[in-house]
């Protein structure tokens, strides 16, 4: 009988020492504003966090972090041998959210873009995602964002808490958002949105991916390998080898890899629309190397030099923030590989693993904006690295 108390004494220390961590780790990391509301747009508390987007005037914002966080799990306490995703997107992104969960495993930070009225459906959405799918709640933090001048109106929140979670499903899938993402349009800040869902990372790995990216089954847990075969590296200790992961578009899923290129099934992301984008990670070697490689072994390359390369890879969270600045389209991801080449990160391209995105990305249906490096490379660049010039870059013409 003692015995039994004292186990269930242990197991209650235990419990209460995990929440009052967790409590003091969000409030390091998660700070709010506790101001009461003063309408009913203040249903969501906002923490004012000016961004000079432009040396003048510019759009500023407000995030909220860690939007309706039940704390952390006692895992986050010793996560240096972990990796996190950290995603971004608009409220009608977030249907894809249970797959990348499945696919994943892991943990996932994810800031929304919320102006508006947006706002209110985002709450919805968490909430139905976190009823629905006990992985989501377990597993991902939200952020909210939003401009200072269109604030968060959630006002017309709580759609989502009567619903059986076939109609949640059905109800994310047509989902609509007032804000524009891709092509650089609207007020999203690509480059602000990637920092704030990186800023919600408590492993010390993190790999920052589109909202319509999903990673294969074996990424994390060979990420985990090669790091454990590589922890007495120089570089792995200070951080300052990054591991690139090719990125392919693939037409279905359902087949092996091998089987969706013998059938023509995928290509390289961005094939049409900026095939200069990913030329660099070299898809020929990873796929030879990754074909001849045997499990759980994994296999790396190095890129010693890149020209217009936007590659996804995994950093360590205390590398730099990109660049805020860097608002244009095609500039922002550009923009942060250079800060690396120049802060003398290796770039190392992983085998075995890969991120793919749904659907083949066409020239016929693409923004002008998206097509602007494609159809003149050379004015591109000219005009990317005038822009690195200005921000104090140094031997822009290297990346």
């Amino acid at each position: 009988m003692s015995s039994t108390y004292g186990a269930l004494k242990r197991r209650f220390l235990i419990l209460i020492t995990s929440f009052l961590l967790s409590q003091l780790l969000l409030a390091i990391l998660g700070t709010s504003d506790n101001r009461p509301p003063t309408s009913a747009q203040a249903q969501i508390r906002t923490i004012p966090e000016p961004i000079d987007m432009q040396p003048d005037a510019a759009p500023k914002y407000r995030v909220n972090r860690f939007y309706k966080s039940e704390g952390f799990p006692p895992r986050h306490l010793s996560a240096d041998d972990d990796v996190t995703i950290a995603i971004h997107g608009s409220i009608d992104r977030l249907h894809l959210l249970p797959s990348l969960v499945d696919k994943w495993r892991g943990d996932i930070s994810y800031a929304i873009f919320a102006p508006g009225s947006d706002a209110a459906r985002a709450d919805d959405v968490i909430d139905g995602l976190r009823m629905c799918w006990a992985e989501v709640r377990h597993r991902v933090v939200f952020h909210l964002v939003y401009p200072s001048d269109d604030v968060a109106d959630a006002s017309d929140a709580g759609k989502f808490v009567y619903l059986a979670c076939k109609d949640v499903a059905r109800r994310l899938r047509k989902m609509t958002t007032s804000s524009s993402v891709g092509g650089g349009g609207g007020k999203y800040p690509h480059n602000l949105m990637r920092n704030v869902a990186r800023s919600g990372v408590l492993t010390r790995y993190v790999v920052d991916v589109d909202s319509d990216a999903l990673p294969s089954s074996n990424l994390r847990g060979n990420f985990r390998n090669l790091l454990e075969s590589r922890r007495d590296e120089s570089d792995v200790i200070n951080g300052k080898e990054i591991f690139v992961l090719p990125i392919y578009e693939v037409k279905e899923e359902g087949e092996s890899f091998e089987q969706l290129f013998r059938n023509e099934n995928a290509r390289p992301y961005l094939y049409e629309t900026c095939p200069s984008c990913h030329e660099s990670t070299n898809y020929d070697r990873w796929l030879e190397m990754s074909e001849n490689n045997q499990p759980p072994d994994v296999a790396t390359y190095q890129v010693e030099m890149a020209v217009g390369w936007e590659p996804f890879f995994i950093i360590t969270k205390h590398s730099p923030d990109y660049d805020v600045t860097m608002t244009k389209y095609g500039f922002d991801r550009l923009s942060y590989t250079c800060s690396l080449r120049a802060e003398g990160y290796k770039f190392t391209v992983m085998t075995s693993s890969y991120l793919y995105a749904r659907g083949y990305r066409s020239r016929l249906v693409a923004r002008p904006q998206q097509l602007r490096r494609v159809r003149n490379e050379e004015e591109f660049r000219k005009s990317f690295y005038s822009s690195l010039v200005a921000r104090g870059y140094s031997a822009p013409t290297n990346c």
